[in-house]
């Protein structure tokens, strides 16, 4: 049995905060069930938890899972698939970042970061694809990546040249 109640559904990864939980709640307020996500921050999931289920028709669900691991995801999409349905709306959110120089950063840190802000998003749309070409007249969505808008912290950000600009 699905708990969605025919809403569509949208998994956001990286939900707990910042980007995702802003994307993640105006999707609730859009009336659509929102599969929660995160690996770490389950304090924080659950305010985003709470703060959806307090809106008017709000639903959603949590699942805690690391997308930079294929098994992990592999066991979502399972249950998700068990308790949710199919998934309508994929946003690829979750991500990390290293605050400090680039030539500070260590192998095992820049191994870390390409498995969660890359190789999550192949695992994730990897799992959801077959469903949503299955259902080839209906709208589904994979966003990539949502990213970050900062400068990393150790450097300021570069303007854009400027063209009318003589030097």
């Amino acid at each position: 049995m699905h708990i969605t109640n025919q809403k569509p559904v949208v998994l956001v990864t990286g939900s707990s905060r910042g980007i995702g939980r802003a994307i993640a709640l105006q999707f609730a307020k859009n009336h659509y069930h929102v599969i929660l996500n995160c690996s770490t921050s389950l304090e924080q999931l659950e305010n985003v938890k709470k703060e959806i289920l307090a809106l008017p028709d709000g639903s959603c669900t949590c699942c805690r899972c690391d997308v930079s691991d294929s098994s992990q995801v592999t066991a979502m999409f399972e249950e998700i698939s068990t308790t949710c349905g199919q998934i309508d709306v994929l946003i690829n959110n979750a991500g990390i970042s290293h605050i400090g120089l680039f030539t500070d950063m260590t192998d095992d840190l820049w191994d870390r970061m390409i498995q969660t802000n890359l190789s999550s998003v192949f695992y994730c749309s990897r799992a959801t694809l077959p469903s949503m070409i299955s259902r080839k007249k209906e709208k589904s969505s994979i966003f990539p990546r949502c990213g970050e808008r900062s400068a990393p912290p150790a450097k300021p950000p570069i303007p854009p040249p400027n063209p009318a600009s003589t030097d």
